[in-house]
């Protein structure tokens, strides 16, 4: 029977068991620790009890952060760099984007990556993932899907539930390109941006917008609907 599924959801199937495996370890871990200290301060009262269990979790959290910065880097090392373009699936770029994905992805499509959300540490993960910017908003409940392929410039601020995504399956054919936002642009609430899009500075993406791939948006421009069309300048 032919397998309808995409080659991404294929590579999640196959990689679900190191995802379960690397969560067990990580909730254990954390759970481990948090009963052994806890021994150390249970004479104490409930509110240093509470804020000893807040400030470990939190700790926690950070060296997960951490383990993450640890594994992208080895993985910058080892695995060949990206290139960008439309290939086949069973091309050796798309192998090469596979690598770099699934080690996103372990940390991605973990439900512990909510305390990533929940302690502030999406930022600094997506910044650790390679995505280049730093001095930008993002939405707790914004998502970055391939953070190495992206670059968001000064000032600019991502909407709740908006997504950025390098990568596009079509049939046999993938499509990997990088994602610019300039500085100062707005990206609406729950607006989807796909590959190779690039938006110039002082630009708004109205709530809700698809903007189709390789979409080239000029400075100073606001564009709104699904695809996304130019609708003034600003």
């Amino acid at each position: 029977m032919k397998n309808n599924k995409n080659p991404i959801e294929n590579l999640l199937i196959i990689s679900k068991p190191v995802f379960i495996l690397i969560n067990i370890l990580i909730v254990g871990s954390i759970l481990f620790t948090l009963i052994y200290l806890y021994n150390f301060v249970k004479s104490y009262s409930l509110i240093i009890q509470f804020l000893f269990l807040g400030s470990t979790l939190y700790i926690t959290i950070f060296i997960l952060v951490v383990e993450a910065a640890i594994l992208a880097f080895i993985a910058r090392i080892i695995f060949p760099p990206l290139k960008e373009g439309e290939f086949t699936v069973k091309s050796k770029e798309f192998r090469i984007y596979s690598l770099h994905y699934v080690v996103h992805a372990i940390f991605y499509c973990s439900p512990l990556f909510s305390f990533f959300r929940f302690f502030g540490f999406h930022k600094l993960y997506n910044r650790i993932m390679g995505l280049k910017g730093s001095r930008y908003l993002l939405s707790v409940w914004s998502h970055i899907m391939d953070p190495y392929m992206v670059e968001i410039g000064e000032n600019s601020s991502l909407g709740s539930y908006s997504l950025l995504v390098s990568h596009l399956v079509t049939g046999e054919k993938i499509l990997i390109k990088k994602i610019k936002i300039g500085k100062n642009v707005t990206i609406g609430l729950k607006s989807t941006i796909l590959p190779g899009v690039e938006i110039g500075d002082n630009s708004v993406i109205g709530a809700g917008s698809l903007v189709l791939p390789n979409t080239k948006i000029g400075k100073n421009e606001f564009w709104a609907g699904v695809p996304a069309k130019k609708i003034k300048n600003l």
